[in-house]
């Protein structure tokens, strides 16, 4: 729940770490690493955007409750 609710504050700093792994696989010339590690990051940063245009924090976060209240 607290991953959900805080989704913002570590992915983009996970998405930042992925980005500088990202570079050091494309300076090694390994391909498929690079390219996992670069989607892997735009992917985290435009999710961070829209969860905040989207005011995640205050839908997504009852949503969620719900959900796992709902199956567990």
């Amino acid at each position: 729940m607290f991953l959900v609710r805080y989704f913002p504050f570590w992915a983009i700093p996970l998405g930042l770490a992925m980005f500088e792994l990202g570079i050091y696989f494309y300076n090694r010339r390994y391909r498929p690493g690079f390219m996992v590690l670069f989607g892997f990051a735009g992917l985290q940063v435009i999710l961070s955007i829209v969860w905040l245009v989207l005011e995640g924090y205050w839908r997504a976060g009852p949503f969620i409750k719900k959900l796992y209240d709902h199956y567990w």
